[in-house]
């Protein structure tokens, strides 16, 4: 445990060391340094977060991949296998069905073949739409009313006119959840600004996650994390997206796998948008449509 305890350290200055210049910076290092403390709850991380002033990361390093092969080509065969055991999905599942309201548009970010939604949630009227990599695995997922296959980790184009990473209309969603995935993510910040902006106002983002992963696919700040520090990354995230009121709550579990969610509100009111206006002229107005979708 000394040992573990030691090593994070060393990796956590040599982190902030690369960074003298840019993400990182030395004057940040003690903050930095609680995310390594094994005292610290998961359940704490998030109650008093030091977040520093802009973006702290880069991506050709924070976000880097031991694979960075396109993941069209990884993802290409459909992967119909659980990822956590039947204890975690529990917890997500009595989560969602204490916290859904029925009848609630609910987006399944880096959807796949299960959404781990309540039983017959959508059949209760409720409108599920998935987005993923694999059309198969999104065709075989019996919780989603609709589905949209897309890699939102391929290359955005500089227009600001082009396709946002999300194509559904600004404020059509009232929950946006993302299950086992947000540490895939190679462009966190685009995505989860996409998803304050297809979020009505008050509407909530649950990211779910555990300590597992494809350890080649993996972004390598999420690697070399711990636990608490998976759950201030995933915190920032949303901070830095324009969302408030954001929490760590780690998930009663009854197998071996722990579950995380990190979670926050698009605020009621009118703010700055951290998204290109141009995005709402691409529909026209608020309504989700169903074109191009299942």
């Amino acid at each position: 445990m000394t040992y573990c305890f030691l090593a994070w350290h060393l990796l956590s200055w040599l982190v902030v060391a690369q960074y003298r210049e840019g993400p990182f910076p030395l004057q940040y290092a003690e903050e930095f340094s609680v995310l390594s403390s094994s005292s610290i709850a998961p359940g704490d991380v998030l109650k008093t977060p030091f977040f520093p002033p802009s973006w702290p990361y880069s991506p050709s390093v924070h976000f880097a991949r031991d694979d960075p092969s396109p993941d069209l080509h990884f993802y290409s065969t459909p992967r119909l296998q659980q990822h956590i055991d039947p204890g975690a999905r529990s917890a997500i599942r009595q989560y969602l069905e204490t916290h859904l309201q029925e009848r609630d548009a609910i987006l399944d970010v880096c959807s796949s073949w299960v959404s781990h939604l309540p039983p017959g949630y959508a059949a209760r009227g409720a409108k599920v739409i998935g987005i993923g990599m694999n059309k198969e695995e999104l065709s075989q997922n019996p919780e989603l009313s609709s589905y949209i296959a897309k890699d939102l980790n391929a290359p955005l184009l500089e227009s600001q006119d082009s396709e946002p990473p999300i194509p559904l209309p600004s404020k059509s969603i009232d929950v946006v959840t993302c299950h086992v995935s947000i540490d895939y993510l190679v462009r966190p910040l685009e995505v989860t600004r996409d998803m304050f902006r297809v979020l009505r106002p008050g509407g909530s983002v649950l990211l779910f996650f555990s300590n597992r992963f494809f350890p080649t696919k993996v972004v390598n700040i999420w690697k070399v994390s711990n636990d608490a520090g998976r759950i201030w990354i995933a915190g920032s995230y949303l901070h830095y997206a324009g969302f408030i009121n954001i929490e760590g709550i780690q998930l009663e579990t009854t197998g071996r796998d722990p579950m995380y969610l990190v979670r926050g509100t698009k605020p009621k009111t009118n703010s700055a948008l951290p998204y290109p206006k141009t995005y709402d002229s691409l529909f026209g107005d608020s309504s989700i449509q169903d074109e191009g979708l299942k």
